[in-house]
């Protein structure tokens, strides 16, 4: 059990602990992971949506941004270790918007996995949501 733990907190700082950079002239955005220093580059256009979540935690309330390839959380960006969380979101205006999503913890778990999350995400408004 002990092994399992270690396992899944590893993993969970190799799949999204990272630093985030975003270009909105470019309409990049650079990913550099703060385990194994690899480094990807996406263009916006890569992105079939984003939405954003709340988590909570002992620290408080913050703000996820999940950007979405093919109904999979290619990339979250947590707002645990980010304060500008809205900067970023308003940098991500071109990719088209799902809405604010209520149910984060079914998203996280999926995320975690990398299995799908579209199917859990439900219209709001100001979205440009399409399952």
């Amino acid at each position: 059990m002990f092994s399992f733990f270690v396992f899944v907190i590893l993993y969970s700082l190799n799949r999204f602990a990272f630093f985030v950079s975003i270009d909105d002239s470019s309409k990049t955005i650079f990913f550099k992971n703060a385990i194994t220093r690899k480094s990807k580059v996406y263009n916006f256009n890569d992105f079939d949506s984003y939405f954003d979540t709340f988590s909570v935690s002992k620290s408080g309330a913050y703000k996820n941004l999940y950007l979405l390839i093919d109904g999979k959380a290619e990339k979250v960006i947590n707002g645990f270790y980010y304060s500008n969380m809205e900067e970023m979101k308003e940098a991500l205006s071109p990719i088209s918007y799902s809405g604010f999503q209520q149910d984060s913890s079914a998203i996280a778990r999926r995320a975690l996995f990398n299995q799908p999350v579209i199917d859990l995400l439900k219209p709001s408004p100001n979205s440009s949501f399409k399952k």
